[in-house]
């Protein structure tokens, strides 16, 4: 025995009598099924984590408590306080939802009296235009304020107006300064003194405001348009409102306001079309819920299918269709029964097969199922006990490791197809994005599983060498004789795949094969055309491939391939760094086209 542990127990003896030893068995004991943790029963006690984990060991030993026993209550404990805390929270959150609503409602009433505008409370707060009107209809309704008491921008900047006028009409008639002085003093534009000192401030407010209230549509306008300004163009199109438009794009409310103002004064879309836009989405929308809400769509997963709309605006159109009679609150109930009871069998058909929640919304033909409300629905059939928990997870397990095992068999046999191929580990590494380590250690796997050793790599390796070799003599038998075109495609056929591995060609190879397409139209196809370009751009001198390139399209300019050979050219030449160097050497980076 070490002296460390002889020093623990002495320890122990000293600090703990039998009586308090026998009383912390008892209510270990106790504790321990009731379901509590043994790190809370050392809290409580008063002692080590250890000094319960050994005694917990010798009550299991005298067969007072099982393990199986304390594991279960355990279970029962945890979900207990689960449920207590949900049902906690979930009143706790209403309260205090109805608290922050009748806080803020005060707030908003509170700014209004003391003259702030509606814009100015929506920046002071940062809530949406949305809250903002509902809480003015609310205050409205209960008789707080009334609606002539709110004050708008536009009032307060007509205010504003008048008082600058009135200011620079008194500067005007002292003659002290000069209209720049005044312009300067008063913080407004020299023409605006201009104007008021000729009396024609107003025509010109008027001249102004029939200007920008006359649209005319320019459709041409739309071809001159930024790649942002088009993208909200394209969504004020659809009828989506600002704020949504803002979060989608990721622009800030000024900016979109000035894309909004551009659209405007170009004539490409107008105010009235935005209008036009919003209504003609309304109504589809409205149709579109009717349906939804037919089928037992609540109104969150309405919201979560069109993302577009928010909670207000959702029930507003729920409200409408209410009070239009189009449907009522007892058919939206009774449609959200059936549609529960139908996914519900879905769910329990999916989790008896032992199905994932992922491929049990892929079964899911309507596209109602989502993450969360599959897993609510899972755990809702759970405690009904239509499925029992530990049935579902030893199945979904199962189903879990037979994907697995089809993946593992998918990636294995496209292994397998490489090393045949003759591919080496580090060629096989950069095509499937891995490291050499990976690859290699792959193999170990695969010879101990399929039996593929060293020298069946080895004689994969040296058959694809000496295909390739033979490919190459056939090209060159091709060139001087013109015999064996069936050779020369095949060997056309592993170069492409050959550079997909790696492969790099030279000069020499890249010109062969260039020579070989202008002399027959055998080996025309979009593939070989790709090929050849791409290694007449990247490997050969900037003047032969301009050359080639040329001679390619006088010979071929009339055949279907004649777009095609244009497309590759113009690709490549952007796409390798054979293009930098020939800007530099020709300042020119695609080939003279004839």
């Amino acid at each position: 025995m070490s002296i460390l542990t002889q020093l623990r127990k002495m320890n122990n003896s000293i600090r703990f009598t039998k009586e308090d030893k026998q009383i912390f068995r008892e209510k270990t004991l106790e504790m321990l099924r009731k379901g509590i943790g043994q790190r809370e029963i050392a809290r409580k006690i008063g002692v080590s984590a250890q000094y319960i984990s050994n005694l917990k060991n010798s009550l299991i030993k005298e067969g007072l408590i099982t393990q199986k026993e304390i594991d279960e209550k355990k279970v029962e404990a945890l979900e207990k306080n689960r449920e207590e805390k949900k049902r906690a929270s979930k009143k706790k959150s209403k309260d205090k939802l109805n608290q922050e609503i009748e806080r803020r409602r005060n707030i908003v009433l509170q700014k209004y009296r003391d003259g702030k505008t509606r814009v100015e409370i929506i920046r002071e707060l940062g809530i949406p235009r949305t809250t903002i009107r509902c809480d003015e209809k609310w205050l409205i309704e209960k008789g707080l304020i009334l609606k002539e008491e709110i004050v708008t921008q536009r009032s307060l900047n007509a205010i504003e107006r008048k008082r600058k006028e009135a200011e620079i009409r008194k500067l005007l008639s002292q003659g002290n300064m000069t209209r720049k002085e005044i312009a300067r003093e008063v913080n407004v534009s020299k023409a605006i003194v201009s104007y008021v000192a000729t009396n024609n401030l107003d025509k010109i407010r008027e001249k102004k405001i029939r200007k920008t209230k006359t649209f005319i549509h320019n459709p041409e306008a739309l071809n001159n348009l930024q790649s942002i300004e088009k993208d909200v163009y394209n969504e004020l199109r659809k009828g989506y409102q600002y704020n949504y438009i803002e979060k989608k794009l990721g622009i800030s409310h000024k900016k979109c306001m000035a894309i909004v103002e551009v659209l405007h004064i170009t004539g490409v879309f107008g105010r009235k079309d935005i209008k036009e836009a919003r209504n003609a989405l309304k109504i589809r929308d409205k149709r579109e819920i009717l349906a939804l809400l037919k089928r037992g769509y609540s109104q969150s997963s309405i919201i979560n299918l069109k993302r577009y709309l928010n909670v207000a605006s959702c029930k507003r159109i729920v409200t409408e269709l209410k009070e239009e009679g189009k449907i009522t609150e007892e058919e939206i109930k009774a449609a959200q029964v059936e549609s529960n009871r139908k996914y519900e069998m879905l769910v329990l058909r999916g989790m008896q097969q032992g199905l994932t929640v992922k491929e049990i919304i892929a079964s899911d033909e309507d596209g109602y199922l989502t993450e969360p409300i599959t897993r609510n629905i899972k755990n809702n059939l759970i405690e009904k006990g239509l499925i029992r928990k530990k049935i579902f997870k030893n199945r979904n397990s199962k189903r879990i490791r037979q994907l697995s095992d089809a993946s593992r068999k998918e990636h294995d046999a496209e292994y397998i197809r490489l090393l045949k191929k003759g591919l080496t580990f580090e060629e096989i590494a950069n095509l499937e994005q891995i490291t050499y380590k990976y690859a290699r250690a792959k193999w170990y796997r695969i010879n101990a599983k399929y039996k593929i050793g060293k020298e069946k790599l080895e004689e994969w390796r040296e058959k694809r060498d000496k295909n390739f070799e033979d490919g190459k003599k056939a090209l060159d038998s091709y060139i001087k004789r013109g015999i064996g075109v069936k050779k020369v495609q095949k060997f056309f056929e592993t170069c492409i795949e050959e550079k997909d591995y790696g492969r790099a060609f030279s000069e020499e190879e890249a010109e062969k094969f260039g020579r070989v397409i202008l002399m027959d139209e055998a080996f025309l196809n979009k593939n070989n055309l790709k090929f050849v370009i791409f290694l007449y751009i990247e490997q050969v001198p900037s003047k032969k491939t301009k050359a080639y390139l040329n001679k390619l399209l006088r010979f071929y300019s009339d055949t279907e391939y004649n777009n095609a050979i244009k497309d590759f050219i113009s690709y490549f030449y952007n796409a390798t760094k054979h293009t930098k160097q020939q800007i530099q050497d020709d300042g020119n980076d695609e080939p003279s086209i004839k």
